[in-house]
């Protein structure tokens, strides 16, 4: 199951409603309401000292909807049943402002059903269609109030008060094969990895522009192995691919060449640092414009939750 992590300067409040029935409640149940409003106070308190601390803040994903404060590691836990997320990604305005946090998640028996959810500053249910398939959402900083998705190899872009969405059908048609992971190619696109072959994780790297539809092949017929990336991110000028085993892949879209390659092992790796190419198998990547973060469940018994700051 897939974990998402977002970076984000937001952070949800939690809202303690306490309903005690009955026009004389028992001691017993004072008791418990008063420590549940304790526990409510404690965690606005610890949230409101997260969000005023210097440094990047980052919503994670699992059995807990929790905040993450990375300068010290601090994290605060907001709200429940948030485990069957499958991605995420800040929203920002033309002047590069977060301004909401979307989540989608996948539900049901089938594999196929799912939810679009506004989680911050409040939560809210955008749509309910079959979004169960999305490999990858983000926002679109030259399209202020909207979000692109790709679900089931297909592009979408959805407005974020309505929830009402429009498929994208780029000219000519999508590229061939199925649509792997996604992120934005600012400021009005998006990366996506298409896998072409079945086996062996091969597959192509492409440039979409969400206005004019146009395609543009950035990494094609190379032989690299973008069709095994489950998770695209764009920093600091490359996009980089994560989910092969061979390693985490990247490629600078405008470069001449265009050559995709592997990232090597850092030799002088200090203590407690990690090598950006042991993150290949990592669960979920985001940036806050600066440095990389990254999600790794290294235990699969009890989905525990790593974050790890990659080195470049």
């Amino acid at each position: 199951m897939l974990r998402s992590l977002v970076g984000s300067e937001m952070c949800i409040r939690d809202r303690y409603q306490r309903r005690v029935r009955g026009n004389r409640p028992s001691a017993m149940a004072m008791e418990a309401s008063l420590e549940h409003d304790l526990a409510g106070l404690s965690t606005q308190y610890s949230c409101e000292k997260l969000v005023l601390a210097e440094g990047t803040k980052l919503l994670t994903f699992g059995s807990n909807l929790s905040a993450v404060e990375t300068t010290t590691g601090s994290s605060v836990p907001l709200d429940q049943g948030w485990k069957n997320v499958v991605a995420a990604t800040t929203v920002v305005d033309a002047g590069a402002n977060v301004t909401a946090v979307v989540a989608v998640t996948s539900c049901g028996v089938k594999p196929s059903t799912g939810n679009v959810w506004k989680v911050s500053p409040e939560v809210t249910l955008l749509s309910d269609e079959d979004w169960g398939n999305t490999t990858g959402v983000f926002s679109i900083k030259g399209i202020e109030g909207f979000i692109g998705i790709v679900c089931s190899s297909k592009l979408y872009l959805m407005n974020l008060e309505d929830g009402k969405y429009e498929e994208v059908v780029p000219d000519g048609g999508y590229p061939n094969g199925s649509a792997k992971g996604a992120c934005a190619a600012p400021p009005n696109g998006c990366y996506v990895a298409y896998s072409t072959s079945k086996f062996g994780g091969r597959g192509d790297l492409w440039k979409i522009d969400l206005l004019t539809k146009i395609k543009e092949p950035v990494s094609v017929d190379q032989g690299a192995m973008w069709g095994g990336c489950d998770h695209l991110n764009y920093h600091a000028g490359q996009v980089y691919g994560f989910g092969h085993s061979d390693g985490v892949i990247k490629v600078n879209p405008k470069s001449i060449d265009k050559k995709t390659t592997v990232t090597s092992n850092a030799n002088d790796l200090m203590e407690g640092e990690v090598a950006m190419s042991d993150l290949y198998n990592a669960n979920a990547i985001c940036s806050d414009g600066f440095v990389m973060f990254a999600a790794v469940n290294n235990n699969f018994s009890d989905n525990v939750l790593y974050l790890s700051l990659i080195h470049i």
